[in-house]
Order: structure tokens, then sequence, then C-alpha cells
């Protein structure tokens, strides 16, 4: 049996990448999103986050057409995907928020430092 050694790594201070739609998006610290052609690894357009320039910890989600993105500080950015996307809204919770948001049932769900939020059409 081979004996095989793990070099440990840095804590990630970004979230997990999310694929959506046929595009790679990331987000980082200082609230820079890119979007990436998986096939060739260009990046098609990276840019900050305007209204929610700030660290993020929390993964992207995207449903219905919309990716979003919360922030460190509390910060929910709705963002139309693409090769060109832009960000339609950002909603200011004016509180820490490090968890990914959790999408069920036609629902999505932001829990922040002290509230768990919900929103949906139902």
């Amino acid at each position: 049996m081979r004996s095989v050694s793990f070099i440990p790594l840095p804590a990630s201070y970004t979230g997990t990448s999310r694929f959506y739609d046929g595009l790679l998006y990331t987000i980082k610290s200082g609230g820079i999103l890119a979007a990436i052609d998986p096939a060739t690894g260009s990046i098609l357009r990276q840019a900050r986050v305007e209204g929610a320039i700030d660290d993020y910890y929390a993964s992207p989600v995207a449903v219905d057409g919309r990716i979003y993105l919360t922030s460190e500080k509390g910060k929910l950015a709705v963002v139309l995907p693409g090769a060109r996307w832009e960000v339609v809204s950002v909603s200011d919770f004016q509180e820490p928020c490090y968890a990914t948001p959790a999408i069920s049932d036609g629902r999505m769900y932001v829990r922040t430092a002290t509230t768990l939020y919900c929103f949906g059409n139902r």
C-alpha cells in the first residue's frame, strides 16, 4: 500500500464557484465577480459587484434566471447571468452574513447573524 502525503491548505475566503446556464461564476474578496467560459477558461467578464463591494464567504446560488450573491456585511446582490452579467438590485440586511442561501420549494432562505429570512412567491 502506498502512502500519500497531504499539504494543508489555508481556509478559503471565497465561496464555491457556481456553474449556471453554461458558464462558471466565481466571487472573491472585494466583490469581484467573474463569468468564465468553462470550455476555454476564458474570463468573459470580471468586475466589482456595484453596491456590494465587500468580502464574500457564502457561495453564489442561482435560480429562475438570477444569481444571488450574499456578502459578509449582509448585502444581497441579484445578478442577471451571462457573458456580460449585470447587477439588477442590491438589498442590505445590515448585519453580517456568512451562510450560503438555501433554495427549497420555490423559496430562498437567507440567514444573517441574528435572523432567518424567507423569500418566495407562495
